[in-house]
């Protein structure tokens, strides 16, 4: 538990430290840099969220520390907007804050979670869900009309050297991901870590997952919804936990076809519009 505890304060120091300096770097290519800045934050996440699931705490221990958190989160926001030192040295720490603040509301969700088979579906729900949100629900709508909103609720990886040109600080430039992939990362493995699955295989599936989709960002014209990526390494790592009657198979797979259809005919129907 001790080592436990050590290794999750490390990484998140280095998840600090990787967002503080990855703006400041010069003379190195900015896409594929930035490409390995972004996937090396996301196994530094993936392994934090795999070490914090690992942490038992009481509900009410639990809820507190997301109530701290989230008030530390907030005042670091406040004090990110003052000046270019704070949105270097701040910004990172709200970054860092956010991830810890998802971590906790995760682990409270997943204790409604007491028996493996229902994870499957909640899996499948989850990554359609984030899919029309992203596409066609409020998600994108806010990315188009309100950006800030989506930034203000999202862990901002900088891209690499982007403070290092004639802008300075102003040019800033950030890939982001939003709380929803954290929080839904931090139900599973939390509810794995419950359930005695293998939490180092999923970990490191969910993660090499993560990071092909991560990788599509940076050659897609628009946002990409990753959850889909969570949910799929997720149901990889752990098929053999579920053990589900022929009904619920069947259920389960016409479910995932009416979902696919209807992303089907929406995707044509905003084409065709």
């Amino acid at each position: 538990m001790r080592n436990t505890v050590i290794r999750f304060l490390l990484l998140l120091v280095s998840a600090y430290l990787l967002l503080l300096t990855a703006p400041l770097l010069r003379s190195i290519p900015p896409l594929p840099a930035t490409i390995a800045a972004t996937v090396i934050f996301m196994g530094i996440s993936v392994s934090l969220i795999v070490l914090g699931a690992q942490i038992n705490l009481s509900g009410m221990v639990e809820l507190a520390a997301m109530v701290v958190v989230g008030g530390l989160w907030l005042t670091l926001r406040r004090l990110s907007a003052g000046g270019a030192v704070n949105q270097l040295a701040v910004g990172p720490a709200v970054s860092v804050m956010f991830l810890l603040f998802c971590l906790l509301i995760g682990r409270l969700i997943s204790r409604i979670i007491r028996e493996a088979n229902i994870l499957v579906p909640v899996c499948i729900v989850a990554a359609a869900a984030d899919i029309f949100t992203v596409y066609w629900g409020p998600t994108g709508k806010f990315l188009a009309q309100a950006p800030q909103v989506v930034a203000a609720l999202s862990v901002q990886i900088p891209e690499v050297g982007s403070a290092t040109g004639p802008e300075g600080v102003a040019g800033l430039r950030f890939i982001t991901m939003g709380l929803g992939d954290f929080i839904f990362l931090a139900v599973f493995l939390r509810a794995a870590a419950r359930l005695r699955f293998n939490l180092g295989r999923t970990g490191l599936i969910i993660g090499i997952l993560l990071a092909a989709g991560l990788t599509t960002l940076f050659f897609v014209p628009a946002a990409a919804p990753l959850l889909p990526f969570i949910a799929a390494g997720f149901l990889i790592a752990n098929w053999r936990e579920f053990h589900l009657s022929r009904e619920e198979k069947w259920n389960l797979l016409w479910a995932a076809a009416v979902v696919g259809v209807i992303v089907v005919a929406m995707v044509l129907l905003v084409k065709l519009t």
